[in-house]
Formats: C-alpha cells, sequence, structure tokens
C-alpha cells in the first residue's frame, strides 16, 4: 500500500521507510515525501510480558468471605462508641486547659500517628482552630512557646491546611538548638525533623 503525502517539515519524518524529494517551486522549498505503509507488526517491536503462571492462592475467595471475626457484634460496637466518648472528653479537657497548647497538640499527633485521628476529625478541627486562633494568630504568644511545641504546631498545622508561615527568627532557632543539645532533650530535637 502506497501512500502520498506532503509534508512542511522533514523532522517528522523517520529516515527509514521514507523517500524525500526537494522540487523548486518560485524560491521556495517544498518537500514531497513518499510514505510506503507497512503492518505495524514490522514497525513496532512486540512487548515482552512475563507469564502470569504464577500458583494458584492458598486462599480461595468463599474461605476469605467465610472468615468470622469475633469482633463483630452489639457488644464491640457500643465498647467502641464509649471509647470514642472518653477520647472526646480527653480532647476537650485537654482543650480547656490551652495555656501552654502542648499537651493538646501532642495528644492530636498521637492519634494522628495510631491512625484513629479520622473517628475525631471535627475534635481535632475544633482544638487545631483553637490553637491557631489563641496563639498563632498572636505572634506574642507564638514566640514565647519553646523550639517543640513551634515544631509541633508548625507540622500538625501545615498538615492540617492552615497558613502558616515559616517566620521562625534564625537566631532564637540557633539558640534553642544549642539549648536542646545541651539539656539532652531528644525528643524535642526530633520533633523538628519528623
Amino acid at each position: 500500500m502506497d501512500l502520498m503525502c506532503a509534508l512542511v517539515s522533514p523532522f517528522l519524518l523517520s529516515n527509514s521507510s521514507l523517500v524525500r524529494k526537494n522540487i523548486i517551486f518560485n524560491r521556495n522549498i517544498t518537500k514531497i515525501v513518499t510514505c510506503d505503509s507497512s503492518p505495524q507488526s514490522q514497525l513496532m517491536n512486540p512487548v515482552t510480558r512475563r507469564l502470569a503462571s504464577y500458583p494458584p492462592s492458598l486462599w480461595p475467595y468463599e474461605r476469605i468471605q467465610a472468615i468470622n471475626s469475633k469482633y463483630t457484634g452489639e457488644k464491640y460496637a457500643t465498647k467502641l462508641e464509649t471509647l470514642q466518648e472518653e477520647v472526646r472528653k480527653m480532647i476537650y479537657k485537654v482543650n480547656e486547659k490551652a495555656k501552654n497548647p502542648l499537651n493538646t497538640l501532642n495528644l492530636v499527633d498521637d492519634l494522628q500517628r495510631l491512625g484513629i485521628w479520622y473517628h475525631f476529625m471535627d475534635d481535632i478541627s475544633n482544638v487545631l482552630d483553637n490553637v491557631y486562633n489563641k496563639f498563632y494568630k498572636s505572634p506574642g504568644k507564638w514566640n514565647t512557646l519553646d523550639l517543640n511545641l513551634k515544631a509541633l504546631g508548625f507540622r500538625l498545622l501545615r498538615h492540617n491546611r492552615y497558613h502558616i508561615t515559616q517566620g521562625l527568627k534564625y537566631i532564637k532557632v540557633a539558640f534553642y538548638l544549642v539549648a536542646l543539645i545541651h539539656n539532652l532533650e531528644v525528643s524535642d530535637m526530633l520533633k523538628c525533623f519528623v
């Protein structure tokens, strides 16, 4: 199958299967190209795929569906609700004593690290709103907090989409780092990097 095509740009052509001819018309160069079409199997290399000859699963679908858990049922659902209420009470109890929000932010951090934060999304957002409004919006209070609290607050507030600038004073940060190294407060230093 022969196919005639006129192309303006010779850069779109492959030298292997195309023939180019130059013809001059009124001092303009136009290229006429003859394209030979060939089956795609000759142009493209076939993709070699790994064989899917894996052994059959030891766990058939029916067996997985038949597995029962002893943690389902009304008894465990009520236990879950009571534990969630206890954690909510802890969150609000710690949040009310928010002269220093370190305990509040540590509790939020622990809930996130345990992977159960999604049960308390509204409570966590209320706590972080409180910390943001009380401490971050007033630079006087924010600058008096220690480095551990600033690093934890910065990470949690940024993670929850609050607009927090990186406006720490480098001299104060260097002083705090020297003091932390001197006092060997490793947990404070790790909060900066985790």
